[in-house]
C-alpha cells in the first residue's frame, strides 16, 4: 500500500485510503473540514510554483530575450557568426534554464539552474557592453537591454534565495 500512496497524486491517495476504510488524508477530528495531510500549510501554498509561466521572473526574461533578439538583427552581417550569434545564444539561455529548472523535482536543482540563468545574464550583458563600446549598438538600445537585465538579476537572485529556504 505504502507505494500506491506514494505514486498517485492526492486527490487519488484520500480516494485509495477511503476505499480501504482509512482516514481520507483528514486530520483525526476533523469532521472532513480539517487540514489535508496531503497538501501544504495554506501559508506554502501561496509560494508554490506550478510552473515556469507563472514566474515573474520568466516572464521578464522572455521579455529581454526577444529584445536581445531584437537588437541582435540590427547588428551588422559582418557580426552574424559572431556577436549576434552569442547574443541570441544566452539571451535564449535565461529562459530557457529558468523554464527547466522549475521542473526539477528537487530545489536544489532548480537553484542550480537559477545560477546557470544568472551567469547567461551577465554574459549577455558584457556582450551588449562590447557591442556598445564598439558602436555596433546605439545608446538607446543598450539602455533598453539594460533596464531588463537590471531588473531579471535581483528576481533571479531573490528566486535563488527563497528556494533555498525549502531545503
Amino acid at each position: 500500500m505504502s507505494v500506491l500512496v506514494l505514486v498517485l497524486g492526492a486527490r487519488a491517495r484520500r480516494s485509495a485510503l477511503g476505499a480501504l476504510g482509512m482516514n481520507c488524508g483528514r486530520t483525526r477530528g476533523s469532521g472532513g473540514g480539517g487540514t489535508s495531510l496531503f497538501t501544504h500549510p495554506p501559508s506554502m501554498e501561496k509560494t508554490r510554483i506550478r510552473g515556469h509561466r507563472e514566474l515573474d521572473v520568466w516572464q521578464l526574461a522572455v521579455e529581454l530575450a526577444t529584445c536581445a533578439y531584437e537588437i541582435a538583427g540590427r547588428l551588422p552581417a559582418s557580426e552574424r557568426s559572431g556577436l549576434v550569434t552569442q547574443i541570441r545564444r544566452c539571451a535564449a539561455s535565461i529562459p530557457a534554464n529558468i523554464a527547466e529548472g522549475s521542473g526539477r523535482l528537487y530545489p536544489k536543482e532548480f537553484i542550480r539552474h537559477i545560477s546557470v540563468a544568472r551567469g547567461s545574464l551577465m554574459e549577455l550583458d558584457a556582450h551588449l557592453e562590447v557591442a556598445l563600446r564598439t558602436s555596433l549598438l546605439s545608446a538607446s538600445d543598450h539602455a533598453a537591454a539594460q533596464a531588463l537585465i537590471d531588473r531579471v538579476g535581483p528576481m533571479l537572485t531573490n528566486l535563488a534565495k527563497a528556494l533555498s529556504h525549502r531545503t
